[in-house]
């Protein structure tokens, strides 16, 4: 059932255009010169229940705008957008009840008290059940491994518990969807594991529908069940990660194991060499080439023991598709 629907979702932004110097600061206070940028081009988009997405794209590809069109913050320029049957942008008390935001860079917990203080006003703004509030703090608290931290002065807790705070104040009141902009920005790798574990354990529980943006690959690769991929504004493609290696990845990753030492850098002229361990050779190569090469080294009889070939990492084709700037 689908819970989310946009239809030709746009957003512009009007910019003053200001000119240097006084003479033409004055200008500009009687006959300002405006232009407009398109940050969210003609979007469409249908999103099920309980599905966890993963917006993708470089800085200004449109994803946060996307988030905050999808949960009211910001009207459309032009547009539709239906979220479980209501239009967000009226911001009704019963819509704002079925949804939470959470932004990785933004707290909403006051720094000077204890996180749990701040969940007894969410409950009351919320009007959560005493009992449901009291079984959500224990099983979010359980699933972040934060309960002996509820009582502790929000300021005295680390970057990576703080913001487990952020996660169990958005889920406490049980929203159907949940935003999350950027959650794991600026986390060691063990937060960023157990954010990821909770995302996918809760949504397992709860059958939550979650849409992520991050920079993080990993964050997507290990959570999401589709990915949609933005540039500049537009969506270039929507479906699974297999998907996205499968039409965008040109390369392959071959993998060679060799019975004793070698030098590398005689294998440099096939492929760019992205790990060399334990007499283990990996290299990229053109999905193209790759029978050739294998053929070519077999015949060598360069005391190769193994070869295997794979598809390369999920972060390495979206960083590839980046640098390319196929998409945002």
């Amino acid at each position: 059932m689908s819970i989310i629907n946009a239809y030709n979702l746009s957003k512009s932004y009007r910019i003053h255009e200001k000119q240097e110097g006084v003479k033409n600061t004055i200008k500009d206070f009687f006959n300002r010169k405006y232009t407009y940028k398109d940050a969210v081009i003609n979007l469409n988009m249908t999103i099920e229940k309980g599905e966890i997405i993963g917006l993708l794209g470089e800085n200004g590809a449109g994803k946060t705008t996307t988030l905050k069109m999808l949960s009211g913050i910001l009207y459309p320029t032009y547009g539709k957008v239906i979220v479980l049957n209501y239009t967000p942008t009226q911001r009704k008390k019963e819509f704002l009840k079925k949804i939470a935001f959470v932004m990785g860079n933004k707290s909403e917990i006051n720094w000077d008290l204890p996180a749990v203080d701040t969940f007894r006003y969410q409950k009351l703004v919320y009007q959560v059940p005493n009992e449901l509030y009291n079984k959500n703090i224990n099983l979010l608290a359980e699933m972040l491994n934060v309960k002996h931290l509820l009582n502790i002065q929000l300021r005295r807790l680390s970057l990576g518990e703080r913001m487990k705070m952020e996660l169990i104040n958005s889920f406490l009141y049980s929203p159907e969807i949940v935003f999350l902009d950027e959650p794991t920005i600026g986390l060691d790798l063990n937060s960023q594991i157990a954010i990821r574990k909770f995302l996918r354990q809760y949504r397992e529980e709860r059958k939550t529908t979650i849409i992520i943006t991050s920079h993080y690959m990993d964050d997507i690769e290990e959570t999401c069940d589709r990915v949609i991929l933005l540039s500049k504004g537009r969506k270039i493609f929507d479906g699974s990660i297999s998907e996205v290696s499968r039409l965008y990845s040109t390369n392959k990753v071959l993998q060679l194991v060799f019975d004793k030492a070698v030098n590398p850098l005689e294998f440099a002229k096939y492929g760019e060499i992205i790990e060399f361990k334990d007499n283990t050779l990996k290299l990229i190569i053109r999905k193209e080439q790759y029978k050739s090469i294998v053929t070519e080294l077999i015949g060598q009889n360069r005391n190769i023991t193994d070869i295997s070939i794979t598809n390369v990492p999920f972060k390495n084709i979206v960083n590839q598709i980046m640098a390319e700037g196929r998409i945002s």
